[in-house]
């Protein structure tokens, strides 16, 4: 396993920037290397992932490239005051790394999934792009974004612009549900888990709720004992490699 800390200069940031690369030690001759891009949550950065889970143990035997990129508190988003994080890791970070790392760029060789407000990116972007990713994964994720904007009112503004409502927008998951059930999307498997002790489980609960019986994709919600914390998103990220490699 090689573990790569990498900085250059994005395009669509117009600035350096940092994230770190799981590679396998083993590599098949004429097979592209499988695609996990994992997203952190609102108080971290690039680093989260490896300095407080064993994800590199886990995909350690695998044919599997682990992406984890920086985003600051951007909530995943091309920013009205700030930088174009939607677009970098959608679009730019995927094709970058496909160049460097002769990684897969095979919709079902690439998956994303973050924790906390990393989820909640992981389902925008894989929703807004199913045709991209075969799995998304979601581990206590920011659902509700009336709730977002409420409770980060200065950040939502910095996000999405003075007196717009993300409620209905290209922000809520909700509306990015209907707009892939509409299209008639090809399925796409979604795990998702929040701990009943989580302060978000309301909102998680909600959105499970509307998602069960959605047609374009193939969704399983988990909820168990559990709070926001590493010790849980640890564990889910371990079963999220498990569907990984059942899918393959």
């Amino acid at each position: 396993m090689a573990v790569l800390n990498c900085s250059y200069r994005s395009v669509a940031l117009e600035k350096n920037t940092m994230l770190n690369v799981i590679l396998p030690d083993v590599r098949e001759a004429g097979v592209k290397i499988r695609a996990l891009y994992l997203l952190h949550g609102y108080t971290d950065d690039y680093s989260a992932w490896m300095t407080y889970t064993s994800i590199g143990r886990y995909v350690r035997d695998e044919n599997i490239a682990v992406i984890m990129p920086d985003a600051q508190k951007s909530f995943y988003a091309d920013m009205y005051y700030g930088d174009n994080y939607y677009t970098y890791i959608s679009k730019e970070l995927p094709h970058w790394c496909e160049a460097q790392f002769n990684i897969s760029c095979d919709r079902n060789e690439r998956y994303i999934a973050g924790l906390s407000m990393g989820g909640y990116g992981a389902l925008k972007i894989g929703l807004s792009n199913i045709d991209s990713y075969r799995a998304i994964g979601a581990f206590s994720p920011a659902c509700n974004v009336k709730n977002i904007q409420q409770s980060h009112e200065l950040l939502h503004t910095a996000i999405m612009g003075p007196g717009v409502d993300s409620v209905g927008s290209d922000a809520d998951l909700y509306k990015l549900c209907e707009n892939a059930e509409n299209a008639g999307k090809m399925p796409l498997e979604i795990y998702h888990w929040c701990g009943s002790d989580d302060f978000m489980i309301e909102d998680n609960r909600e959105f499970a709720a509307y998602m069960r019986n959605k047609s374009f994709c193939n969704y399983t919600f988990c909820e168990t004992d559990g709070d926001h914390s590493w010790v849980y998103w640890d564990r889910e990220v371990e079963k999220f490699i498990g569907i990984i490699k059942k899918l393959n």
